[in-house]
This record gives C-alpha cells, sequence and structure tokens, in this order.
C-alpha cells in the first residue's frame, strides 16, 4: 500500500500534504523492507528536486509574500 502512494508521487513528480500524511500513517501502522526502500527512493527523489512537496511550497510561498 505504502508503495503505491509513493509510486504516485513519482508519477507525478508531486508530493501533496494529503499523500505525505497517507505515507505518514502507513509508515506508522507498520511496513516492511521493501516500504523502507521506497521511502529512501522518495527521500533522495525530493532532496534532488526530482519529487516537489506541496508542504514546503506552501512555507516558501508565506514566507516570500
Amino acid at each position: 500500500m505504502m508503495r503505491k502512494a509513493i509510486r504516485k508521487a513519482f508519477q507525478t513528480g508531486y508530493l501533496s500534504t494529503e499523500l505525505e500524511e497517507q505515507i505518514r500513517q502507513l509508515f506508522n501502522s507498520g511496513c516492511g523492507l521493501e516500504d523502507i526502500d521506497a521511502l529512501i527512493d522518495l527521500q533522495y527523489a525530493v532532496m534532488a528536486g526530482q519529487v516537489k512537496r506541496e508542504s514546503v511550497s506552501l512555507t516558501q510561498n508565506c514566507l516570500v509574500g
């Protein structure tokens, strides 16, 4: 289930706050090694700018405007 949610972020190139919360809840309910690997891949993609986080965009917009 978690990998499916993470795959959606990769497909769209965008991590919405709703999807981020869904991934957080799935993580807190327990996950396997494959899920952890997918989370690590997502983290690297966000750090590299391949996937944009909505929560960061909202914060930056608030600080600028």
